[in-house]
């Protein structure tokens, strides 16, 4: 469901893949069936926009994709520089925004766009808060 995966992750409940699909620019759900192959895409959600440095950032590349302990998903995309929040139907394996906009990121204490800090994948504290 998408061009050249870049992250690879597991859900909380351990019954869904997510990917990032950097070259298309989107995210996918596929639920592990019980052998440990992948059934066909249950969720693929297309990113869009640009960022601020051009020619680097003239379309959504969609750089990882992971679930927060608090069950938040949370994707970041080079291309776009923002981070985008899902949440992550565990019955259906269907992503949906959180209700939020997509929001630009900045590096805590630097005002660095995410895109030219090149920490596009961040790991979770035990509240779900993004961290480095």
């Amino acid at each position: 469901e998408g061009n050249a995966p870049c992250y690879i992750s597991i859900d909380n409940s351990g019954n869904y893949v997510m990917v990032a699909n950097y070259n298309s620019g989107n995210v996918t759900v596929c639920p592990i069936n019980a052998d440990g192959s992948l059934s066909t895409a249950t969720s693929t959600i297309q990113h869009t926009g640009s960022g601020p440095v051009s020619g680097r950032q003239d379309g959504p590349h969609a750089h990882m994709i992971k679930q927060a302990t608090n069950d938040f998903v949370y994707s970041t995309d080079l291309g776009t520089d923002k981070v985008v929040i899902y949440n992550l139907d565990k019955n259906t394996g269907v992503l949906s925004s959180k209700g939020n906009d997509a929001f630009v990121a900045k590096m805590v204490n630097t005002g660095v766009p995410f895109a030219r800090s090149n920490n596009l994948h961040n790991g979770f504290g035990q509240i779900g808060r993004i961290g480095r």
